[in-house]
């Protein structure tokens, strides 16, 4: 049985004394995300002249909160003039119904009931990371649009990268291991990765600037070092590794975007690369695959600039993860294990035994 928290909030708006009424949620209503049953039950008498009196025999001393007839919990009232609840209560996917019952000191009781039904919750079948370069965290997290999303959304404040120079990051991030890559020198690696893992017709590499498909130079604006697919010898780079294009598509199970030398933050400014970011995010957030709570983008860096201990930034965006702050000291193992979750793939190299990041950013 999959385990749905129920959302509800719950009003005592009286017009009569003795009436409880259930705001939310709405009669028919679908529930599809955790959250609480929230309630104030009271049973007060509107005067004449619009104030309002508590009568002692009004007060409640109870309330009874029943899910599909099943008393979930007994409420008492403790001598106040209402009754505050606060509960969290799971569910499975269904129809159901909630009814608040309050009774009164003076032996009247009152009821309202809602029918609602609750669905299986969206699974993230879509993975987006982007890639910035040589910034650590305290440099980027006051940023522009670095800042914006990080306040909004999950951020995991205490994200290590793995190495220096650039390129050992980005297959250590991709296949669990470096592959014995120390350099930015050109280099071939044919172990186990997470393109070659969801398949050649499931994953997109997009690298600004590059020339053409998988093109494998060391220089100009879009270098082979911040590309892991360049590198790997067992999965098809000329297919799927391509130029970012002005509308860039997200129905792949797994997409890898790089900003050109200049965007990335690694040859211009850290600004740049919060005006890119942000011209960039309304693409993904405004995707099918987002909006229908299927997509996770992760924003994070290839290392610090050699001064933070290879503390980066990295930013768990999607709906599920607002305003999430989690401290817990993650790498690249674990965002790759957290990728391989989602996308069901199994889990290679360093990622076999990472904690997954779903959990604590409520994916």
């Amino acid at each position: 049985m999959k385990r749905i928290a129920l959302p509800v909030s719950l009003l005592a708006a009286a017009l009569l004394a003795g009436c409880v009424s259930i705001s939310v949620p709405r009669e028919g209503a679908k529930v599809s995300s955790p959250g609480h049953v929230q309630a104030v039950v009271g049973t007060p008498s509107q005067n004449p002249d619009g104030s309002w009196t508590v009568k002692t025999g009004d007060k409640p001393t109870r309330a009874e909160l029943r899910i599909d007839g099943t008393l979930k919990e007994i409420f008492p009232g403790n001598g106040a003039s209402s009754i505050t609840i606060d509960r969290r209560y799971p569910l499975p996917a269904g129809v159901h119904k909630v009814t608040i019952t309050g009774f009164e000191r003076d032996g009247d009781s009152t009821q309202d009931s809602r029918h609602f039904s609750v669905g299986a919750p969206t699974k993230i079948k879509r993975v987006v990371w982007i890639w910035f370069e040589n910034h650590g965290y305290d440099q980027v997290r006051g940023v522009g649009e670095f800042k914006r999303l990080a306040d909004t959304y999950g951020e995991a404040t205490n994200f290590f990268a793995y190495t220096h120079p650039s390129q050992p990051n980005y297959i250590y991030a991709t296949a669990g291991q470096s592959c014995g890559i120390t350099t930015n020198a050109l280099s071939t690696c044919s172990a186990e990765n997470i393109f070659h893992q969801v398949g050649d017709s499931h994953w997109r590499s997009y690298q600004e600037s590059m020339p053409a498909n998988c093109d494998r130079t060391t220089t100009g604006p879009s270098p082979v070092k911040h590309d892991p697919a360049r590198t790997f010898t067992n999965i098809d780079c000329a297919a799927n590794d391509v130029p970012l294009p002005a509308r860039p598509k997200f129905n792949r199970k797994f997409t890898f975007v790089t900003p050109n030398m200049c965007n990335s933050a690694h040859d211009c400014s850290i600004e740049t690369a919060s005006d890119f970011l942000a011209s960039f995010t309304p693409k993904v957030l405004n995707s099918p695959q987002y909006k229908t709570g299927k997509l996770l983008f992760v924003v994070t860096f290839d290392e610090d600039e050699g001064s933070e201990g290879n503390h980066i930034y990295t930013t768990l965006v999607h709906e599920k993860a607002r305003g999430k702050k989690v401290d817990t000291r993650y790498t690249f193992c674990n965002l790759l294990a957290t990728t391989e979750d989602l996308l069901q793939v199994g889990r290679t190299g360093c990622a076999a035994d990472a904690e997954s990041m779903q959990g604590p950013f409520g994916l």
